[in-house]
């Protein structure tokens, strides 16, 4: 788990958030100046995906001026 004590996010924002970390494939918008509209979470959690599939899991909670909750989990791989 990864916390800060930081401005947080507003709802808004949360929720766009989120609905990207529910998405098991990516498509990249690009605005008018031709750069990526992402934010880092976002990119770990592609190269998480790629890596790890369905073993691999994160949520994000936030609470404005309170600051910002990131949960990883990592299942282990099951040995048969």
């Amino acid at each position: 788990m990864v916390t800060d004590n930081g401005r947080g996010m507003p709802a808004d924002k949360l929720a766009e958030i989120q609905d990207k970390l529910a998405q098991r494939t990516f498509e990249h918008t690009v605005d008018y100046s031709g750069k990526r509209q992402s934010i880092g979470i976002v990119n770990v959690h592609e190269r998480f995906v790629l890596y790890f599939g369905d073993r691999y899991d994160i949520s994000v909670e936030s609470v404005e001026q309170e600051g910002v909750r990131y949960r990883i989990t990592i299942q282990n791989e099951e040995k048969g």
